[in-house]
């Protein structure tokens, strides 16, 4: 899906003839996938009805990264609105309708076939547009693999995906096997947040990406002016985000979970911190996807996952160890960027940040006992007014 995004960009018409081999490549693995993960959970889990729930959501969750697939061809074009409006959308009925089965049922069946069956039909919806505009008058099918490939590109993309997921969640899992349930909920109940606040500097990163892959060695201007304004975009929006999460988490881990999860605090407390170091990870991704070093990116995401899941086995601080492994991840990327002259060094109103982020630190203290709706907001507000101030 990356690939077909970032070929797109740099060359239109030789990837849409390209298009049927990645799309049946798409196709063999999800369906690889799935059989996979439902043999293995079969073979681990000896409750019928629960190995019938996760191959559902399996299922759901490839489907979906079909529907991806067909906006990664869209997102490669510049023109987001169609997976906007059909993902907005689909969001909202499976969500509205999940909670009304779930109410009316009190059973996972009703809310994973009505996810199940949400995703079918955005996969139907996303693979209509893409036949229409992509090949319009005639079969996605027709002249197979009459387009290049570069299946090395691929294959680095790919990995770089398992390794990101790997060291981003795979936390929660070491949680399960070496201490119990409860303290998977607790650091799940942070990590939810930490991912809601992550959604805008993902919207930037994915924005931009087309963009690098457009103008890199084509027209280096507006490359440089992507990367600038990119880095100063994510982190103006998640470095607020992230110090006034850490001083409300307790009050606003109360608001949103309740007193049972008052552990949560501490937790989410750090973990927030990867909203502005993934934001900074996920721009310089893009500039190094858009100048053609996957290899690089696969490489450092590769070391990132061997070190988070090696610390998290020594030390078992699955909250410090994901930071540290963001940290890491952030300062290879941009320093790569740096490196091979693939970008200059970023312009950032470091000390007007400074004096906003003091700001807004002191009103979350001095309102630390009211309501954190209140507390936020007027944080936010002093944030912003010295932003425009200075």
């Amino acid at each position: 899906t990356p690939y077909l995004s970032r070929e797109i960009a740099r060359a239109r018409e030789e990837t849409e003839r390209a298009l049927p081999i990645l799309l049946a490549a798409k196709l063999a693995l999800l369906v690889a996938t799935f059989a996979l993960t439902v043999l293995l959970a079969a073979v681990v889990i000896d409750d019928d009805s629960l190995v019938a729930v996760i191959a559902a959501v399996v299922l759901a969750t490839l489907v979906d990264g079909f529907s991806m697939f067909v906006y990664g061809y869209f997102q490669g074009r510049e023109a987001m609105g169609f997976e906007a409006r059909v993902t907005t959308l689909a969001a909202i009925v499976r969500a509205l309708g999940g909670i009304a089965l779930a109410l009316a049922f009190d059973d996972l069946g009703p809310v994973v076939a009505w996810i199940l069956g949400i995703a079918l039909i955005q996969a139907v919806v996303a693979a209509r547009r893409l036949a229409r505009v992509a090949s319009p008058g005639r079969s996605l099918w027709r002249r197979h693999g009459a387009g290049r490939v570069h299946w090395h590109s691929v294959l680095s993309m790919g990995l770089m995906a398992i390794f990101v997921m790997t060291y981003l969640r795979l936390d929660s899992v070491l949680i399960g096997w070496l201490r119990d349930e409860r303290a998977v909920g607790l650091y799940a109940a942070a990590y939810t947040l930490m991912l809601g606040a992550q959604i805008v500097p993902t919207m930037a990163a994915t924005a931009l990406t087309p963009v690098f892959a457009r103008t890199h060695a084509r027209d280096p201007d507006v490359f440089e002016s992507a990367w600038h304004s990119g880095i100063r975009l994510v982190l103006l929006i998640s470095l607020p985000i992230a110090l006034a999460t850490t001083l409300l988490a307790g009050p606003l881990i109360d608001r949103l979970y309740g007193a049972e999860f008052e552990r949560s605090a501490d937790v989410l407390a750090l973990v927030i911190w990867i909203c502005p170091l993934g934001s900074l990870s996920l721009i310089a991704q893009a500039a190094l996807r858009g100048a053609r070093r996957e290899t690089w990116l696969t490489a450092v995401s590769g070391a990132c996952a061997a070190l988070n899941v090696g610390l998290n086995l020594w030390i078992m601080g699955a909250a410090v160890v994901t930071v540290v492994t963001e940290l890491l991840n952030a300062l290879a990327l941009v320093g790569l960027c740096l490196r091979d002259g693939i970008v200059p060094v970023p312009r950032f109103p470091v000390v007007r940040v400074a004096l906003a982020g003091v700001a807004l630190a002191a009103v979350a203290i001095a309102l630390g006992s009211a309501p954190v709706e209140i507390a936020g907001l007027a944080s936010a507000c002093a944030y912003v007014a010295v932003l425009a101030a200075t």
